[in-house]
């Protein structure tokens, strides 16, 4: 499906298909018990229907989708509050004052990710950054989640932030705690892949602006051994050969680059 239509679909299936409504009384008047996905797995497929507008550069979409999934936490946290009675709530809802209390740190945290996301897209990285320190620290401050799928999304988000602010010495250590979250069990390759290939380009591009250039040829050709036919590999190998004053070694990276942007075409 394309980038464009993604973000309208996840909208459209979650306030308007008769069969999902009843599973959420906040987005009806009408009351039923609680069955189906988190609300917060929610603002998750909503959110990557902010970032599938991002990505595409059609910011204007990115920020209408952000303002939908900035109204669907503000009805969820506005409806559950106006029951004043708590058997009435957890009848309604199926979550207790507890459960409720996750459930709105989880999505708020997803929804501060979403605009720190598309702050960094317009060029507001230390707004971004702001913004996803703030998701991240919601996540921290409630140890007893069950979910921390979304995690190492947050951490990958404020990777790119970083890296954005050239404050490569923080990015580095954002990038090796990735690392060793993602091989917990809790983990959840569902959700999070680890952005493989991205974060291996990562990880070789901090070591090259750090100037560990034989740090940086080791990522590299762990990156070229994963995505054989990526050019940025070669590319990158080719400034950091030229950092090294290795004119011949460029030399051979860039005829590799040629060779895979001419194999593409």
């Amino acid at each position: 499906m394309p980038h464009t239509k993604y973000a309208q679909v996840i909208q459209d299936y979650f306030q308007n298909e008769s069969y999902v409504l009843p599973m959420y009384p906040d987005l009806m008047s009408v009351n039923f018990n609680f069955e189906g996905l988190y609300r917060s797995d929610i603002n998750y497929l909503m959110t990557l229907g902010v970032l599938s507008y991002a990505k595409s550069n059609q910011l204007t979409q990115a920020n209408l989708a952000l303002d939908a999934l900035i109204n669907f936490h503000n009805t969820f946290e506005t409806t559950y509050e106006s029951y004043k009675d708590k058997k009435a709530r957890k009848k309604a809802f199926g979550l207790s004052n507890e459960e409720f209390r996750l459930e709105m740190l989880r999505s708020k945290a997803m929804m501060q990710a979403a605009k720190a996301f598309v702050e960094s897209k317009n060029g507001n990285n230390e707004q971004a950054l702001y913004l996803i320190n703030e998701a991240i620290s919601m996540y921290k401050d409630a140890p007893e989640m069950i979910f921390q799928k979304y995690e190492l999304w947050y951490l990958y988000n404020k990777l790119e932030i970083l890296v954005n602010l050239e404050n490569y010495e923080e990015a580095r250590d954002i990038s090796r705690e990735i690392k060793t979250k993602s091989r917990l069990p809790i983990a959840n390759s569902t959700v999070f892949n680890k952005e493989d290939s991205n974060l291996d380009f990562i990880n070789a591009y901090i070591r090259f602006k750090t100037e560990d250039y034989n740090g940086a040829l080791m990522a590299t050709k762990i990156l070229q051994k994963k995505q054989p036919n990526s050019p940025r590999a070669y590319a990158l190998e080719e400034e950091i050969h030229l950092a090294m004053n290795n004119e011949q070694g460029a030399e051979i990276s860039r005829e590799k680059y040629l060779k895979v942007i001419n194999k593409s075409k």
